[in-house]
């Protein structure tokens, strides 16, 4: 089963395949293999990155190096990163144009970074943006907490479960942060 890690800022670190480079990173997510000696530790990029918005990295945790993976979401960035008991990566991704910026719910194959399905995130119909998500382990119940990047009325940090499967948004809670999610 894997687990979030949500650093409280943005990191930057250096990418194998391109050289020395810089990343935003949106989402950090990690599983774990009981079969396995080592664990798994990937991250999401951000949309207003410079290098691979939108990509999906493996980072080797001895040196903290990004090795894409692959980059399932172009254009556009991803915003949360999580694996479900069964090892299934699921993430949230954003785009449109400034002040009008959207989500889908995404699952990507974490072998190769390929998009498997995408659906827009809604309440009652409307698309929404998400700032972040997690999935809740033991019941693989997908949470989101809202942004303030789409052209909502919605107040930013609102969180919400997420249907996978039809991208609904039901409110249950609020972080009462007001602001770009986390």
């Amino acid at each position: 089963a894997g687990h979030t890690v949500r650093p409280f800022f943005r990191e930057q670190i250096p990418q194998d395949q391109t050289g020395p480079a810089q990343i935003e990173l949106e989402a950090i997510s990690q599983v774990v293999d009981q079969t396995a000696v080592t664990e798994d530790l990937y991250t999401a990029v951000g949309r207003g990155s410079s290098n691979n918005p939108g990509g999906v990295l493996s980072i080797d945790q001895n040196t903290g190096a990004g090795t894409l993976v692959g980059d399932p979401i172009t254009p556009g960035g991803l915003t949360g990163l999580d694996f479900d008991s069964s090892g299934r990566l699921w993430g949230s991704s954003i785009d449109g144009p400034r002040g009008n910026r959207t989500s889908e719910i995404v699952e990507i194959d974490p072998d190769s970074g390929a998009l498997l399905s995408s659906t827009p995130i809604t309440v009652g119909g409307t698309s929404i943006s998400i700032g972040d998500l997690a999935v809740q382990p033991g019941t693989d119940i997908i949470f989101g907490v809202h942004s303030n990047a789409d052209a909502t009325t919605i107040p930013g940090g609102l969180i919400y479960t997420i249907n996978p499967t039809t991208g609904a948004a039901t409110l249950v809670g609020n972080t009462f942060q007001g602001r770009n999610g986390g």
